[in-house]
C-alpha cells in the first residue's frame, strides 16, 4: 500500500506504535527522497536500516532525460533563482514533482522570489500532492502576480482538494473580476457554491 511520495505526505496517522516497516522503492526514484522519508521516520521512531534486494541489478543504466541532466549540471554551477527555476520545469516535464518541488525550496524561501517561481513552487507541490506548501506558496504568488490566472486555477483547486470551499469560491468570484468571460472559472464557482457556506 503506498503511503506517500515525499516525507511531507507522509500520514502519521496510520501508523501508531509501529514496530517494524518495509520501505520499497522503484530504480527510478531519487536517492535523497529515500533518505528523507527515512530522516522522517528518523524523527519519530528509533530507526535500523536493513537494505534487502530483491533482484540482483543487471548494469542497466536508466539516464535522465537530457533536460533534467543539463538543469542539474546548471544547478551546480548557479543556483540563482532562474538557474533553480529551469532545474525544476524540467523535473516536472519529467513527472518528478517532488524533486522540482525540493529544487525550488530555496529559491521560494526568499522574499523577493518572483511570482512565477512561487506559482512553480506551489504548482509543484500540488502535483506532490502537498497541498499545505503549494496553497502557501501560491498564495505568496497571488499577490505577486494578481493578474495571473494560472496562479488562480491552481490556487482554486488546491483549496478545492484540500476542502476550503469558502476560500475557493471567494478566489474564483477575484478570477472572475480578471478574467469575466472565463467559462472555466465560472464553471469552478458553480461547482463550489453549495459547500462554500458550509
Amino acid at each position: 500500500m503506498p503511503i506517500c511520495c515525499s516525507a511531507p505526505d507522509i500520514d502519521w496517522t496510520k501508523f501508531g506504535a509501529i514496530g517494524r516497516l518495509g520501505l520499497t522503492a522503484g530504480a527510478s526514484a531519487p536517492e535523497v527522497l529515500i533518505e528523507e522519508i527515512i530522516d522522517a521516520f528518523a524523527e519519530r521512531y528509533e530507526v535500523s536500516v536493513e537494505t534487502v534486494s530483491a533482484v540482483e541489478e543487471s548494469g542497466i543504466f536508466f539516464p535522465l532525460p537530457r533536460a533534467v541532466r543539463s538543469g542539474e549540471a546548471l544547478t551546480r554551477l548557479r543556483s540563482d533563482e532562474e538557474s533553480l527555476g529551469l532545474y525544476a520545469r524540467a523535473l516536472f516535464g519529467a513527472k518528478q514533482y517532488a524533486r522540482a518541488a525540493l529544487a525550488l525550496e530555496r529559491a521560494a524561501a526568499n522574499q523577493n522570489a518572483s511570482g512565477t517561481t512561487l506559482y512553480l513552487f506551489g504548482l509543484t507541490n500540488s502535483r506532490a500532492n502537498n497541498f499545505p506548501k503549494a496553497i502557501a506558496a501560491l498564495e505568496r504568488a497571488l499577490t505577486k502576480s494578481p493578474a495571473d490566472v494560472n496562479v488562480y486555477r491552481e490556487l482554486g483547486y488546491d483549496y478545492e482538494k484540500t476542502k476550503q470551499y469558502a476560500k475557493a469560491f471567494s478566489l474564483y468570484q477575484k478570477a472572475l473580476e480578471v478574467v469575466p468571460n472565463d467559462a472555466d472559472f465560472k464553471e469552478a464557482l458553480e461547482r463550489v457554491r453549495p459547500f462554500a457556506n458550509q
